[in-house]
């Protein structure tokens, strides 16, 4: 008897099938041949293509190989060949090094070199004994380039260190090259080093739960392709972290995550749902939930929905029903290196991410209320506290005080067409491109710019209510306050702000502030009614 998760994991696979094929060059005639990037490959307004597109060809290779109801691709020459176009063309966008670009040309990605050679390994072992020699053996280099650029290059975001060990398992799985196995110990060491003793992977200096789930993936990718005991107890405490941080309505993260996701990778938690009670728990939350609002691969853009859905078909093809889960948690919980207080009971679930501002949510059985921060204007710049390491929090019984000040707000920048140029022509002259591209991306992510504007939040949680009381303190200047909005984001993600619900929202209250002016400062005080 199949559960519910086992039937909207295959909604979701198959509903992505004719966007993903259509994304993909699949006339053998063309020079672009199994290029995955439509912008480059057939619009013509990109000037290289994006390697992370490529992962759509594991999910071809899976869908030619898996035999599962509603799948009409398996054993299909047609997708066979699209996977083998895929994989041969991923193989002629490397870099001579080893890598791969995702952003900017000549950018050199960790990140899109760990998960591409993920995807090229497992689509090699998929379809190895139909492979025509040729593509056989450029595979093989590739994959020997990709693994030696990985093992000789650190990183301290927690999903991408997760993905480059699962990465160099299957090097090694391919190539037999010992190096690799070898590179796998020295990464799960840099992996422990950046887990918090909380359980949390750091994410740009945070926790974010989004990306949590993505990490958890590649740990079970990994322990899959070699039965590495070593990483079970680190997916065991992220297990225990993400358990609490599951909200009432089976959706997670938004602002209060430190880059603000509220995807969810499901082959993770389902693979470990058979090992850990607490995955298993989760496992079947987010199942009577039905996914409803959580941003799933069918409601994203096809930049990320293509290359994430692999994660949906292969926890349909790995589904189970665990004998045992834990018990639902219910408590209270402060994760002081996370920022995070939460507190969970049966009719009311609160979380709160002091670090970034005092963004909360809460959820009670009639009513959600999301705080996504302050937004105001100083002299006509847009400035927020929804800002990780904006602002500090205490905690003390029942009252939690946070305390910071306002951070300008750099994303109303967008590129113009001179920009444009002068990026380009950098990156082709400056011989330090990966170094320019890192720059570029912490100017885009994680740059801070504080302003002389304080801030000071109070939340004092009471039985039958919540008040919040806020204090701007300008400093002699002059602010225009702002009505933020559930979608509203300060920090660039390019991996924040898919549409998450395609059900009737319930009664999700206005983050409407009313403020008034005293000697120092503006104070705002409200009552949430529970």
């Amino acid at each position: 008897m199949r559960d519910i998760s086992h039937e909207k994991y295959k909604e979701i696979t198959l509903s992505v099938i004719p966007r993903l094929l259509s994304n993909i060059d699949r006339d053998p005639l063309s020079s672009t041949y199994g290029c995955a990037d439509k912008a480059y490959w057939w619009y013509k307004t990109k000037d290289f293509p994006c390697s992370r597109l490529q992962e759509s060809g594991h999910f071809c290779a899976l869908l030619y190989k898996e035999n599962f109801s509603g799948n009409i691709f398996v054993g299909s020459k047609e997708m066979r060949d699209t996977a083998f176009a895929v994989l041969a063309y991923t193989t002629k966008i490397q870099h001579k090094n080893g890598s791969f670009d995702e952003w900017y040309p000549s950018e050199e990605s960790f990140c899109a070199t760990a998960f591409v050679t993920y995807a090229i390994a497992q689509m090699y072992l998929l379809l190895k004994e139909d492979l025509p020699q040729k593509i056989r053996e450029d595979t093989v280099s590739c994959l020997r380039k990709a693994g030696l650029w990985l093992a000789h290059r650190d990183m301290n975001i927690g999903n991408q260190l997760a993905g480059a060990l699962a990465a160099l398992a299957c090097v090694y799985r391919v190539t037999g090259d010992s190096s690799m196995e070898i590179s796998c110990r020295t990464k799960i060491q840099a992996l422990l080093r950046l887990q918090s003793t909380e359980g949390w992977f750091a994410e740009y200096g945070g926790a974010d739960p989004g990306y949590q789930t993505v990490s958890l993936e590649f740990l079970a990718r990994y322990y899959r392709e070699n039965k590495d005991s070593a990483v079970l107890p680190i997916a065991q405490k992220a297990i225990s972290f993400l358990l609490r941080c599951i909200y009432p309505n089976g959706t997670l993260g938004g602002a209060v995550g430190s880059r603000g996701t509220s995807f969810i990778f499901m082959y993770g938690i389902e693979y470990f749902a058979s090992l850990f009670p607490e995955s298993a728990a989760i496992k079947h939350h987010l199942a009577s939930k039905q996914l409803q609002k959580v941003s799933t691969p069918d409601k994203m853009d096809d930049r990320y929905g293509l290359i994430y859905c692999c994660s949906y078909l292969e926890a349909l093809l790995h589904h189970n029903t665990p004998k045992k889960a834990a018990l639902w948690w219910y408590g209270k919980a402060h994760f002081p290196e996370a920022g995070l207080f939460i507190s969970s009971e049966k009719n009311k679930y609160f979380i709160i991410n002091g670090r970034k501002g005092g963004t909360f949510q809460l959820f009670t059985r009639s009513s959600e209320v999301k705080d996504n921060g302050l937004f105001i204007r100083i002299n006509g710049q847009l400035a927020t506290n929804q800002w990780m390491d904006a602002t500090s929090m205490s905690v003390e019984k029942d009252s939690i005080r946070v305390t910071g000040r306002f951070v300008k707000v750099p994303m109303e920048k967008t590129l113009t067409s001179l920009k444009l140029i002068g990026l380009r022509i950098i990156l082709m002259a400056f011989p330090a491109k990966k170094f320019l591209s890192d720059r570029i991306k912490e100017y885009l992510i994680t740059k801070r710019e504080e302003t002389a504007v304080y801030v000071e939040r109070i939340i004092s949680l009471k039985e039958k209510e919540i008040v919040v009381e806020d204090k701007i303190f300008p400093n002699g200047h002059s602010i225009e306050f702002l009505s933020g909005t559930k979608e509203t984001q300060a920090q660039y993600v390019p991996t924040a702000r898919f549409y998450s619900s395609l059900c009737n929202e319930p009664n999700i209250k206005p983050n409407t502030i009313a403020w008034q002016k005293s000697d120092r400062c503006y104070v705002a005080t409200r009552i949430i009614v529970l």
